[in-house]
Parts: structure tokens; sequence; C-alpha cells
């Protein structure tokens, strides 16, 4: 991925419990479930699924029909939409990750982002 000109390279994994402690402070996103337990071994902000959501980027990929859960709409999770029949637009989706992801970057964890002086 490509910030302010850079190559940045990011890390995904399916799994939060085999961070170690220095892995944590490199957590800048989740893409979020909507289920709380999702958040229990979460190593940032206070604990509480509030504190990871107002600390990490939070993203939940739903249908356009689908409506997210309270959870999602009460924490500043971004919503991107995907379409069941219009499969050709999930790079809209992709994008729309990435943009979320690159904004909490960039107002959040700016000393995680290339030096471009």
């Amino acid at each position: 991925r490509r910030l302010s000109g850079q190559a940045v390279a990011f890390r995904v994994t399916d799994s939060v419990a085999t961070l170690s402690e220095e892995a944590w402070s490199e957590v800048v996103g989740v893409v979020v479930s909507g289920a709380e337990w999702q958040f229990r071994r979460f190593k940032v902000g206070d604990g509480s699924v509030r504190g990871v959501l107002r600390t990490l980027c939070g993203v939940w990929f739903g249908w356009e029909d689908e409506r997210p859960n309270e959870l999602v709409r009460e924490n500043g999770v971004t919503v991107v939409k995907l379409s069941r029949t219009k499969r050709h637009l999930d790079g809209r989706a992709v994008a729309a990750f990435w943009d979320a992801i690159d904004s909490h970057l960039r107002a959040s964890f700016p000393e995680l982002l290339p030096d471009v002086t």
C-alpha cells in the first residue's frame, strides 16, 4: 500500500491471540463482526469494546440490504456495504476500507506513517 508516496507494509491476521506486546503497538484497525466477544483479547484502549474502537479503526462489511447492529452503529465503526448481485463493485468496497484505514492512520497514528520530509 502507498501512503504519502511511500510504500507501507501492512500485516493482516485473523487472530490476535499470537500478537506480541510489541505488535499491539502497531495495530491500527479491526474488521468488526458486530459481536462483543470479538474484543475480549484486545490489548488497546481501556479494554472495553468502546475503548478499542476509540483507539482502532473499526470497519464492518455487510450486504447492501443488511443493517449494522447496535455495536457497529454506536461506536463509530465505518460501514462498508457489498452488493450480492453487483460483485464488480467490490473494488469500491476495498477502496472504502483502505480510505478508512488511511484516514485513521493520519489522524491517530501519524508516527507510523513514512517520513516524507
